[in-house]
């Protein structure tokens, strides 16, 4: 059974989530994903990168008012201006710096840019434009996990009852937390993990370094 078609959203239903936080949308494959198999809420999404944004839009519009889009920004622990770095893939930028290990593993997603970005703490964003509870926080942000958590810490202890984000075995960026650390934070304020999904692997070794980790509240 695949995550993303069948499982997931049936989770969603069952844990009754009103909506969906995609942190990370890029042209909003995960939450054509989750609308087109059956997600009964709706989702609002985040995206820093100008082109990935207007396509996410583009997109969304075909399922409002269910599907909305942030403006531009990236979420992170401040709210401001931040460098962003670009991958050559697109899916893989993120507010770190790329680690060789991540370029070794994938060469296609190496930093072709840096830009300038505007950041947003979650809890402040959503302070003021409020979304229906209970939520779901989805993180697709390439290492910079640690940095959105911290902006959320509010919403986490108040009004998301699940998450899914990225756990990285080895370094993929400079200065990221690794899987231990980001599961350890999550059981620490009540969370348990449901499910995990196998993701990045190196084509030469085949060692696994991503996978994506579901969790709800205990």
């Amino acid at each position: 059974m695949n995550i993303w078609q069948l499982r997931l959203p049936r989770m969603l239903n069952d844990h009754g989530i009103c909506t969906v936080l995609d942190v990370g949308a890029n042209e909003g494959q995960y939450a054509c994903a989750l609308l087109e198999n059956g997600y009964r809420g709706s989702i609002l999404s985040f995206e820093p990168l100008t082109s990935a944004w207007s396509r996410l839009q583009e997109k969304a519009r075909s399922f409002a008012p269910r599907w909305s889009v942030a403006d531009r920004m990236a979420l992170s622990d401040v709210s401001g201006e931040s460098v962003f770095f670009e991958a050559g893939n697109s899916v893989s930028s993120s507010l770190l710096a790329m680690a060789r290990r991540h370029e070794i593993a994938a060469p296609d997603s190496v930093v072709v840019q840096t830009i300038k970005v505007m950041t947003a703490r979650l809890d402040d964003y959503l302070a003021q434009h409020p979304v229906e509870s209970p939520a779901f926080l989805k993180l697709d942000v390439q290492g910079a996990e640690a940095q959105v958590l911290q902006g959320a810490e509010n919403m986490l202890r108040k009004r998301i009852s699940g998450i899914q984000l990225e756990m990285s075995l080895q370094t993929l960026y400079e200065g990221q937390q690794l899987y231990w650390e980001n599961d350890r934070y999550l059981r620490d304020i009540g969370f348990r993990c449901c499910d995990i999904v196998p993701e990045f692997r190196d084509p030469a070794s085949l060692d696994l370094l991503q996978y994506d980790a579901i969790y709800f509240r205990s």
